[in-house]
């Protein structure tokens, strides 16, 4: 359950991020390491907290399973 999650710090070796990892969590602002090269579908779906992104990259491939 991440309902309750409203900040996280991201390893900068991750290359993922899995299926639903942050589903319905209260997160208002992330920040995306420059390794990170996959976000699996449905990883911030109910995110309605989430207003700010930080990418580092230009190219990251988005599924939508």
């Amino acid at each position: 359950n991440t309902s309750a999650l409203k900040d996280v710090k991201l390893p900068s070796t991750l290359t993922k991020i899995g299926h639903a990892a942050f589903y319905s969590s209260n997160l208002s602002k992330i920040n995306f390491p420059k390794n990170l090269k996959e976000i699996a579908g449905f990883a911030f779906d109910d995110c309605v907290n989430l207003r700010e992104i930080k990418i580092f990259k230009i190219y990251i491939c988005v599924y939508a399973d």
